[in-house]
């Protein structure tokens, strides 16, 4: 008898199994039951101490999504497979990790997966099965358990999903990113450092999802927060969780699995339907109808009615499918029955229409932002369908039928085929309408979807009645190019300087010899003034104690506003006469102080020839609003049309801007019409007031990049040869010591 209960025991424990832990009420000797993978109740069952087992394991993997969106995310962490089933067919909750099973979006090729986990300690009961056994008798009759728990691993468990745009060049500096976290958070190294050029790469993530077993985990938003909330939890041992518990089965339970086959056609059957149906549901949750912007109803209310249909056949699908697995688990029928099931012409339909649904809502849902990013770009849309467009029709039909008015409409014909193929050329094509919008707002955009026609589009185009245009457009750019070219070669300038621009012809012309021309651009505000007399001062004074003891140079009067730190007391700070100055207005806050442009002039230290000029100009953002900020824009223009050239164009901007000025856009363009494309070699960006950015760009950095890539002119530079940042305290700290401010 003794050597049977021994085997009987030693069967057991070859019998255990292990299951991650979504439910975290499992304590040791809690009942399972593994037919439903459910917690029951716990056993009082009292043991002297229970074994541990201390581990501090790592594992950290980074994981890349593909093309397949059916990419199963349970396998993926290593959740059981039957425990698989059984998430899948709702027969236990979805908590903790397995959360991840409600992710809503697409796993494509810019997907990234990272799972960390941390084995802190396993605990376990001691080696008496048998005396477990003998307390179970009293309680089996009363549950459904099929297994006990045993043993409780504890720790940190997170799954991090990050969606990245579908730029190549960025989605690799990204991956350089995760790999640094990797690597570190494996154990791999021990040195973690991240350049700036990392953390602007890092905010061009689109979406960050997170599950984890610990719950403050899944508050955090960002990357960067989970690193270093995973090293604090490390060395707080009383914040970890269940992390997977050990299963020892009942002596008389009639728990029977799937095997392995069965239990994986079934679960991959029933992943594919229950992605699809999380994805058409994230879909219209997006308010399809406001993105689609009135288009497409009839379509749209179809795929609605289809999706109500479809969603209640689901549900009873479940609901038959979970009946069945707990029969076979409990012995009440065999696996047999699944293949009949899965295999009927019913469910074979039933999974087409699904598939069918998705690729509708998948298009109708891309259909929709693309309608939205037009009509926030001031494009109209148009299915060409409803002009009466077909295979009938020729070029010149066509556009009879699209162009209603002739001296206003540009429109943009092309496909999603043509879009999906060609995204580099309907990016610049879009530009064009953009910047021609920005120079003629008389002009009405529109965007020709050729999508559902049967005309035949070969390729994008932009259809427009006044071809004169773009003949006189096209021979005007080749006539600024020759006159560049030429200038570069006849008219040298200093070697301190970059090539110069030369700018169209005028009547009057100001005496520039040896002159270093750089012109100042920047809102309203800040501080182009308070640069050129900060610069002249640098260029003066060869140390701060020399620039201290004598007066400042003041090329221009200043006014400005300074608080001590004292008594917190604010001082009204003015310097030369602010009151005689015909160019700045110091009166009317939020209007640009430089009321006109003005050129300042300043010669080089041993040079007798060789001379800065700065040309300071209105800011734009003026409160008067956009009208005064044209004014300005024009103003500047006819301006700097008085000289030959220009050797620089100096673009000042504050770091850290949560969005960049909306007339920012409008400057740069009118400039590029005056000066040709080449200006963008001639252009520098100075970051002022950026000691509190540790002299870097900060935010403004992604904004302004983003802003210069969506220009029609290719390649404006945006480097560390051709961006400064600074701070010009040190002047105003000069400036107040003559207004007889103390400091302490």
């Amino acid at each position: 008898m003794l050597s049977q209960s021994i085997q009987q025991t030693q069967d057991l424990l070859q019998l255990k199994i292990k299951r991650i832990a979504i439910d975290f009420d499992g304590r040791l000797g809690s009942l399972y039951d593994g037919c439903q993978d459910q917690l029951l109740g716990t056993l009082d069952i009292n043991f002297e101490q229970s074994s541990i087992q201390f581990y501090h394991k790592t594992r950290c993997i980074l994981e890349k999504g593909d093309k397949n969106h059916k990419r199963n995310l349970l396998e993926l962490i290593n959740i059981d497979e039957q425990l698989r089933l059984s998430l899948l067919l709702n027969l236990t909750s979805t908590n903790g990790i397995a959360e991840i099973i409600n992710y809503p979006y697409i796993i494509n090729e810019y997907t990234r997966i990272l799972h960390y986990s941390y084995i802190h300690r396993e605990e376990g009961f001691p080696d008496e099965i048998e005396k477990i056994r003998e307390r179970l008798e009293s309680c089996l009759t009363k549950t459904n358990a099929t297994h006990i728990i045993t043993s409780i691993c504890w720790g940190i468990d997170i799954v991090i999903i990050l969606q990245l745009p579908p730029e190549d060049n960025i989605v690799s500096m990204i991956d350089v990113i995760l790999e640094k976290y990797r690597a570190y958070l494996n154990d791999d190294c021990n040195d973690f450092k991240l350049t700036r050029d990392d953390v602007n790469s890092y905010k061009h993530i689109i979406n960050t999802t997170i599950y984890s077993n610990i719950p403050a985990i899944t508050e955090m938003t960002t990357l960067h927060n989970i690193f270093h909330s995973i090293c604090r939890l490390k060395t707080d041992d009383t914040q970890y969780q269940q992390l997977y518990y050990i299963l020892c089965p009942i002596s008389n339970s009639s728990y029977i699995h799937l095997d392995s086959i069965k239990n994986n056609h079934l679960e991959q059957y029933l992943y594919e339907l229950s992605t699809s149906m999380k994805i058409i549901e994230t879909c219209f949750n997006e308010d399809m109808p406001n993105l689609l912007c009135g288009h497409f109803k009839e379509r749209f209310s179809n795929v609605y009615k289809q999706w109500l249909d479809i969603k209640n056949e689901y549900v009873n699908l479940i609901e038959r499918l979970s009946k069945l697995v707990i029969e076979i688990r409990c012995g009440q029928n065999q696996t047999s029955i699944l293949d009949k099931f899965l295999n009927h012409k019913a469910q074979i339909i039933f999974k087409n229409n699904i598939s069918n649904l998705f690729q509708h809502v998948i298009d109708l849902n891309k259909k929709g932002h693309l309608i939205s990013d037009l009509s926030r770009l001031n494009i109209q849309y148009c299915n060409v369908i409803e002009r009466k467009v077909d295979k009938n029709d020729n070029e010149d039909t066509m556009k009879r039928k699209l162009i209603i008015d002739e001296n206003t409409d540009r429109i943009l014909c092309s496909n999603d085929l043509l879009n999906q193929n060609n995204p580099i050329q309907y990016k610049k094509l879009l530009n064009d309408l953009i910047n021609e919008l920005e120079n003629n707002v008389r002009l009405r955009l529109i965007y020709a979807d050729f999508s559902y026609c049967t005309y035949e589009l070969r390729d994008m185009i932009i259809l427009t009645s006044i071809k004169n245009d773009y003949k006189k457009n096209k021979s005007k750019y080749k006539e600024i190019s020759s006159f560049i070219d030429n200038n570069n070669n006849n008219n040298s300038t200093s070697p301190l300087t970059r090539t110069s621009l030369p700018i169209s012809s005028s009547s009057s012309k100001l005496s520039l010899t040896d002159s270093i021309n750089i012109l100042l651009l920047g809102e309203t505000g800040i501080g182009k003034s308070t640069f050129i007399n900060a610069l002249v001062n640098y260029l003066t004074y060869k140390t701060f104690d020399k620039a201290q003891t004598e007066k400042p140079i003041v090329a221009m009067p200043v006014s400005f506003r300074i608080t001590t730190e004292d008594d917190l007391q604010e001082h009204n700070v003015k310097f030369d006469d602010v009151n005689k100055s015909s160019s700045e207005n110091f009166q009317h806050p939020g209007h640009s102080v430089t009321q006109r442009c003005r050129s300042h002039i300043y010669r080089l230290h041993n040079s007798d020839e060789t001379r800065l000029r700065f040309i300071d100009t209105p800011g734009f953002g003026d409160t008067r609003g956009i009208e005064q900020d044209n004014l300005n824009m024009q103003h500047i223009i006819e301006y700097i049309k008085n000289f030959k050239y220009l050797n620089a164009i100096c673009i000042l901007l504050k770091p850290n801007e949560s969005r960049l000025n909306i007339f920012f856009r409008s400057c740069l363009t009118q400039l590029f019409n005056l000066l040709g494309s080449d200006a963008r070699n001639n252009i520098i960006f100075c970051f002022t007031n950026s000691r509190s950015t540790f002299y870097t760009p900060g935010n403004t950095a992604s904004l302004l990049q983003h802003m210069i890539s969506s220009f029609s002119i290719n390649d404006i530079p945006f480097q560390k040869k051709n961006t400064f940042c600074f701070d010009n305290e040190s002047f105003r700290y000069l400036v107040a010591l003559q207004n007889k401010i103390q400091f302490n």
